[in-house]
């Protein structure tokens, strides 16, 4: 996927998108895959991992039908997660929804 991905970035967040045209027939549906990658160097303990992947699912919950049908996306992490607030990564995932807008 990160071979054929475009990128939009944000301050703490970097998104690879694909949007396809060819959906397999679990995709029919508006469906949209997530991928979440944070490495310990951006959050040193699991804890702070998890928070961090259950706090974007939440969001991509939310966002998902905003997103084009069949989208792939995978979040990174670009800085140190720990201390980010729900507000400021619920802004970002707000600006990358709008560039589909």
């Amino acid at each position: 996927m990160f071979d054929n991905a475009s990128s939009f970035r944000t301050e703490n967040l970097r998104f690879l998108y694909l949007v396809s045209d060819q959906f397999t027939q679990c995709e029919q549906k508006a469906f949209v895959a997530l991928g979440i990658i944070v490495s310990k160097k951006r959050a040193k303990k699991a804890v702070f991992r998890n928070q961090f992947k259950r706090r974007m699912r939440a969001l991509f919950q939310l966002y998902a039908p905003f997103l084009p049908a069949g989208c792939k996306v995978v979040v990174i992490a670009c800085t140190p997660v720990a201390n980010v607030s729900f507000s400021r990564l619920r802004a970002e995932v707000e600006q990358f929804v709008s560039y589909f807008r």
